[in-house]
């Protein structure tokens, strides 16, 4: 029992594939795919781990956040988990062969790959918004009255199988190749998870002048509050294109302060 939780823990930090590497005693992998991605992985989990120790040291109520998120994480990654692997599978298998341009593993493609992979995001997240349906499968992700990593991973199990259904249907038929795909959505995920660290640890949550072309924390603040300007506003992951070009751009007002869900 002991073994399992143990293994259990070392799973959630990520960390099994960076020591299996070290055992191994070839460092060269760490410059290959899985190597860059075993460093990248543990960042997220022990930046939550941070900010909970922070929550009991400070005593704060998103401690209790983060006590309830981690359950509806665990219930994911048992359930949702699954489903959403499935869809991504059948959507690839499926659509493929419809693709309109074909694409390769060079550095332009890529920088086209995920400008679509944003259109994707951009039009999923906003349709989980605007439509009655998709926005009750979404709004668990919106219940939290504070901004922790641990609200990256509240959501409803089913809303992952019809976000990664418009999102892969989109990059698939528009020729995104499906290797390059899926690392995008390894970046994608990581960075989404990042941006909703909560102010104990970055304060004011700007990157100065990449404030104006890429999603910062700060952003999804906003996009949390309930003020009647920032709702549905900044639906984008990474780059800000669609949201301004759409009018759903909104950075922070020094005089409306957050009200958070």
């Amino acid at each position: 029992m002991l073994e399992l939780i143990f293994q259990k823990i070392v799973n959630f930090f990520g960390i099994h594939r960076f020591f299996q590497i070290l055992n191994e005693g070839d460092d060269h992998q760490f410059l290959t795919y899985h190597g860059i991605t075993s460093i990248i992985a543990p960042i997220t989990p022990l930046l939550m781990a941070c900010e909970f120790i922070l929550g009991l040291v400070y005593k704060k109520t998103q401690t209790k956040i983060c006590q309830v998120l981690f359950l509806i994480d665990v219930f994911n990654r048992i359930v949702g988990r699954f489903i959403a692997i499935a869809m991504v599978t059948i959507c690839i298998g499926l659509l493929e062969p419809w693709a309109i341009i074909n694409t390769s593993n060079t550095w332009y493609w890529f920088i086209y790959s995920y400008i679509i992979w944003e259109l994707g995001h951009f039009i999923d997240h906003y349709l989980g918004h605007k439509v009655h349906l998709f926005w009750r499968l979404h709004a668990t992700h919106h219940t939290s009255k504070g901004m922790t990593l641990f609200v990256s991973h509240a959501h409803f199990f089913l809303e992952a199988p019809y976000a990664d259904l418009i999102r892969i249907t989109i990059c698939v038929l528009l020729g995104v190749d499906s290797t390059v795909l899926l690392i995008i959505m390894f970046m994608d995920g990581t960075y989404r998870t990042l941006i909703h660290v909560e102010k104990n640890l970055i304060k004011d949550a700007r990157f100065g002048f990449l404030n104006k072309i890429m999603l910062a924390p700060s952003h999804y603040r906003v996009h949390h509050a309930k003020n009647l300007l920032y709702i549905d506003t900044n639906c984008y992951n990474l780059l800000n294109i669609e949201d301004k070009l759409f009018g759903t751009h909104q950075d922070k007002k020094k005089m409306l302060p957050l009200n958070m869900a």
